[in-house]
């Protein structure tokens, strides 16, 4: 996975709800990367802009869950 803060992105395609993403393209700086090994989480926030299934080492399988909390 490869992580930056939202401030430093730029939006390439806006959010959809349908599809529940933004996509972004690099802006300053580049992602910073966050090896994930199995048994790993990670918990991201809205600010954090991220490209998940990265794969370094060939083709493997990823399970992705996605949780969201409602901020009341």
């Amino acid at each position: 996975m490869e992580i930056a803060h939202i401030s430093e992105v730029k939006i390439f395609k806006k959010y959809d709800p349908v599809c529940d993403a933004a996509l972004y393209k690099l802006g300053k700086r580049p992602f910073l990367p966050l090896r994930l090994n199995k048994g790993d989480i990670v918990i991201l926030f809205p600010e954090d802009a991220h490209m998940p299934c990265i794969n370094y080492e060939g083709v493997k399988t990823v399970k992705k869950v996605i949780l969201k909390v409602k901020k009341e």
